[in-house]
């Protein structure tokens, strides 16, 4: 892989991530302010941010394997 692609890579996967953090953030903040915590649409909000925040925790491992990667070629 040439310095290009890395550094490409590099800021895909760390935009990505960062979006999916956000992501997570925001549902558990909706689920959060609902009154009942144990209604259906808390609980399937409940589970998007979860799987929110395991894709950005796959995101995050990617990004630091670049990041690496990166800061090798420097």
């Amino acid at each position: 892989m040439n310095r290009q692609s890395i550094e490409e890579a590099y800021v895909r996967f760390r935009n990505a991530a960062f979006i999916c953090f956000t992501a997570a953030i925001g549902v558990l903040v909706f689920v959060m302010t609902q009154h009942d915590h144990r209604s259906a649409l808390a609980q399937s909000a409940a589970s998007l941010g979860a799987a929110c925040w395991l894709v950005a925790m796959m995101l995050a491992f990617c990004f630091a394997y670049y990041a690496a990667k990166r800061r090798a070629l420097s």
